[in-house]
């Protein structure tokens, strides 16, 4: 079972997006889906100076297992053969 999301008065959200908009750079990162594409166009709309991360797969944690995985897979390389 997933825990609920926080909810949010209307008052809540328009504080933070006004204290977003007084900020020169917002970086913002969601994951490659039609939701994660859907909350950027909006956060767009609200904040023009945000620019958009995309994950180079489907999601960020598909993203991170796979340099995990690599960096594995080098270290495992580099170690030195001392079992001759």
């Amino acid at each position: 079972m997933t825990a609920p999301l926080p909810v949010f008065s209307l008052l809540e959200i328009a504080l933070r997006v006004e204290y977003l908009k007084n900020i020169p750079k917002v970086v913002t990162a969601y994951d490659n889906d039609d939701l994660g594409h859907e909350t950027a166009r909006a956060l767009q709309q609200l904040l023009p100076q945000a620019t958009r991360l995309r994950p180079q797969g489907q999601d960020w944690n598909s993203d991170l297992l796979q340099r995990l995985y690599t960096d594995q897979q080098l270290h495992q390389h580099q170690q030195p053969d001392f079992e001759r």
